[in-house]
């Protein structure tokens, strides 16, 4: 899957459905500005760093868990394999 659709797709709508729009969106643009990758145009690397960033957020480890945010980024990484 392209690393775009996956992040539109899989990613921002899974935190919407975990945290809101609005609080999913700022986990977005903070593990972006984090991981100092693009949010438009994103290539592969960029995904995969983006996605271990918004896993890595305090916010989304204590809404998941350790387990559950770990499988929940192998779902994501695999998206874009």
């Amino acid at each position: 899957m392209d690393p775009m659709v996956a992040l539109d797709a899989a990613v921002k709508s899974k935190l919407e459905d975990a945290f809101g729009k609005g609080i999913a969106m700022l986990i977005v643009a903070n593990a972006s500005n984090d991981a100092h990758t693009p949010i438009i145009g994103l290539s592969k690397n960029d995904y995969r760093r983006l996605v271990e960033t918004i896993c890595g957020d305090p916010r989304v480890k204590e809404m998941w868990g350790e387990a559950g945010t770990q499988t929940q980024l192998d779902e994501w990484l695999k998206l874009i394999d």
